[in-house]
């Protein structure tokens, strides 16, 4: 089912293909509550212009890459992990 008013462009529906939905300012839960009725009319706000830039996905993993260098980081991401296997949470 289609959810807007204008036809979307299909080229930039097709690149979040794969991207994870808080990328996309948490559009299934703002959805959900009712807070986005026009999504098409959603993606198409300022806030979104660098997650259809045909270099985002590039800079994502660059990004994620230069991070895990970062021993602070890391140490951060492995307690995460730790936390969440041990059923913790977070607090």
């Amino acid at each position: 089912a289609f959810l807007g008013r204008a036809l979307p462009a299909v080229d930039n529906l097709q690149s979040l293909v794969g991207t994870p939905e808080l990328y996309l300012n948490r559009l299934a839960e703002r959805y959900d509550e009712g807070l986005v009725e026009d999504i098409p009319k959603f993606l198409g706000e300022t806030w979104s212009m660098a997650v259809f830039h045909d270099r985002f996905a590039d800079f994502r993993l660059a990004l994620k890459a230069e991070l895990m260098e970062d021993e602070g980081f890391r140490a951060i991401v492995e307690d995460l992990h730790a936390r969440a296997e041990g059923g913790e949470g977070l607090h």
